[in-house]
């Protein structure tokens, strides 16, 4: 997968769970917010990556192989994730979630859980504090000379096709958010599951199309995403209003939490077994949360 592929495809995806979150904000659903982007990290960590490591050329330990990545060609070895860090990072980005939003924990008295302007501004400075630290990493002239590639050439050709895409992403994810909500209030399924579920998996279908390459870098610059949703984007959503969480959700995050924690073990296991054990622990979630 090309650099160029690349970043056509995590604009689409952040595009495209942006526009969804901000026409849950316009219409106030706060919960199915959540949930959409909670359902959208989780998919992403388990089935995206999962189906990536299933359709890998080659068998083997999946482990981060350094030698491999530092042979690759031109500026793309120093835009490489580095797995472990990231996968790290993205599950205790879940478990400080889980720590802001469960007020029963230190508070019996609480009677509604919730994430409020001060735990937005919390997670917002975690997931600012973990991007800053990747740049330096990464190396800012190296950011800077890659965001000065980025517009040469045509720019206001470049400016037309981005407002383009934004108009068509914004007016599919209304009509998407506003079906969804018709289907919740006419049946029994709650609006946590629709957003988990449906809304994530719409969200991810560009993913979805990208992991079935046989690139191996694939799966290793991933994360950022997932990174940036549960604790940026969260953020500034629970700074505009105040998320209600239920106790569901909350167990569905400690779920998560415990199945994160054994894929970022360095197990020394078959890659396409570790991905068949991903988008297995994924199902067994989704199925405990429509029949529980």
């Amino acid at each position: 997968m090309n650099m160029k592929r690349e970043t056509q495809r995590r604009l689409i995806y952040l595009l495209s769970l942006g526009n969804i979150c901000g026409v849950l904000l316009w219409l106030g659903n706060m919960e199915m917010a959540f949930s959409v982007l909670m359902g959208s990290t989780i998919f992403h960590f388990l089935v995206v990556q999962g189906i990536s490591l299933i359709q890998s050329r080659e068998g083997g330990e999946c482990q981060f192989d350094r030698q491999k990545m530092a042979g690759l060609i031109g500026r793309q070895k120093i835009f490489a994730d580095k797995m472990d860090g990231s996968n790290m990072f993205f599950v205790i980005s879940y478990i400080l979630l889980l720590l802001l939003c469960a007020d029963y924990l230190f508070d019996k008295r609480q009677v509604q859980n919730v994430l409020g302007r001060g735990d937005g501004c919390i997670l917002a400075l975690a997931g600012m504090l973990y991007f800053f630290l990747e740049g330096r990493k990464i190396g800012w002239l190296s950011l800077i000379e890659r965001l000065r590639d980025s517009m040469r050439g045509n720019l206001w050709k470049k400016i037309g096709y981005l407002l383009g895409l934004e108009i068509c992403i914004l007016a599919g994810s209304y009509l998407l958010v506003d079906g969804m909500l018709f289907i919740s209030v006419h049946s029994s399924v709650l609006p946590h599951t629709m957003g988990f579920i449906f809304l994530s998996w719409c969200a991810n279908f560009i993913n979805i199309k990208f992991s079935s390459s046989t690139e191996q870098t694939y799966v290793t610059s991933n994360n950022q995403e997932s990174i940036f949703s549960i604790t940026i984007l969260l953020g500034i959503c629970a700074i505009y209003r105040n998320i209600y969480v239920s106790l569901f959700e909350i167990y569905d995050l400690i779920i998560f939490c415990v199945i994160g924690f054994f894929f970022i073990l360095p197990l020394k296991i078959d890659s396409r077994l570790l991905g068949c054990c991903r988008v297995t622990a994924y199902f067994a979630l989704v199925l405990y949360i429509l029949f529980r």
